[in-house]
């Protein structure tokens, strides 16, 4: 019987999901045969990850042999590469080289907070936040912990399929307003991780209109004759800062300001005065997120006001018709969640206006749901 005598070679990856190419080497080996030659061996890498072991491939370097194949690794961490190498039959020979691969994290966490709310100390099935990750991972790979801001820390539950969100459940000893902090990393062995914090208001009427940076207090905005608007901040009486934003045609006039993403701070509603036609400019603090047009309805609807008629935290659009018709608009930032019944034609209008808005550039807000509304009115295209 033929000895072989096999040496391990230790392997780096360039990270998880990133293929080890073939032709790398797992092993060398001797023989103690000098007229053996490649095609006498055979051999099978077990790659230590739990996948199938798989054929290795021999080649002859001076004065050895090596073992050599290719493996992608779906997570980060060290794996023990077991190669064994046998003699073709009738040979018996056999030698094992134990390796070890280490593959890099290359995962990166982005998070952003969302706006909680309840208008009880109880909260339930709240998005705290929501995050992304540079790596295609699925939401098993991760976990979430969420301080609620009172001294209390749950674990937060990860659903979605990227970019994903972060919901947790907590009663309150207490109404106010609280900061909630929520910490995602990536499972064991991996170390990538994101802290992001979001504000709460539980049990509290539902922030002033006109509060742009979400401090509880009501700001001051201006429109001069040219359409451009500017945001004071304010704190009491004294003006904290003056900003000015972009000019919009001078056809668009401000309606108001008020929270319709639910994020905790004002954003500017708009309306085109020749056309009927709605718009959101999404605001953090006085600067100028975002923006998205909504579907106009026919002249005879007008604004008639805004506010949190659900009490979910994002403000309604309330519109008129010159018959004296009221109609609700719900709104939920980018995305409405149902169709058909009291939404009528415009919510569906809406989310194909909207969905093509979001090729193009990020807005968030879109109808969510139109209540009272009189079929085929407020709710249908035009043109």
């Amino acid at each position: 019987m033929t000895v072989i005598t096999a040496m391990p070679v230790d392997i780096t990856a360039t990270g998880e999901g990133t293929a080890i190419p073939d032709g790398t080497f797992v092993a060398t080996f001797s023989d103690d045969n000098p007229g053996a030659s490649a095609s006498d061996f055979n051999a099978t890498i077990d790659w230590g990850d739990g996948s199938s072991a798989t054929a290795g491939f021999i080649g002859v370097t001076e004065p050895n042999f090596f073992v050599a194949g290719g493996h992608t690794y779906a997570d980060e961490g060290t794996f023990t590469v077991t190669v064994t190498i046998n003699d073709n039959p009738p040979g018996s020979g056999t030698a094992t080289a134990t390796d070890t691969a280490t593959v890099p994290e290359v995962d990166s966490i982005s998070a952003s907070g969302v706006f909680v709310h309840s208008g009880t100390t109880t909260v339930t099935n709240a998005v705290v936040a929501n995050f992304s990750d540079s790596f295609a991972n699925v939401a098993g790979d991760f976990t979430a912990g969420i301080d609620w801001g009172d001294g209390t820390v749950t674990p937060g539950t990860v659903a979605g399929a990227g970019p994903f969100s972060v919901t947790g459940s907590h009663t309150y000893a207490t109404n106010g307003q609280f900061t909630v902090t929520t910490t995602v990393s990536d499972d064991a062995p991996g170390t990538a991780s994101a802290t992001v914090t979001s504000p709460a208001r539980v049990a509290l009427s539902p922030p002033p209109f006109y509060d742009f940076n979400n401090d509880g207090r009501s700001d001051l905005v201006f429109q001069n004759t040219t359409a451009q608007p500017q945001i004071w901040l304010m704190n009491g009486q004294s003006v904290i800062s003056k900003t000015m934003l972009t000019t919009p045609p001078a056809q668009w006039a401000i309606v108001g300001a008020a929270d319709f993403d639910g994020d905790g701070s004002a954003d500017l509603l708009w309306l085109n005065t020749l056309n009927n036609t709605p718009a959101i400019w999404d605001m953090n603090g006085a600067s100028l997120v975002a923006s998205a047009d909504l579907p106009a309805p026919p002249p005879s609807w007008r604004i008639a006001g805004f506010g949190d008629t659900f009490g979910d935290g994002h403000a309604e659009i309330i519109w008129q018709n010159s018959d004296g018709t009221p109609a609700i608009w719900q709104m939920n930032g980018f995305y409405g969640r149902e169709r058909g019944g009291a939404y009528g034609a415009a919510a569906a209008v809406a989310d194909r206006r909207h969905r093509r808005l979001q090729r193009r550039r990020q807005d968030r807000f879109a109808v969510h749901q139109h209540a009272q509304q009189p079929a085929g009115d407020l709710g249908d295209e035009r043109g």
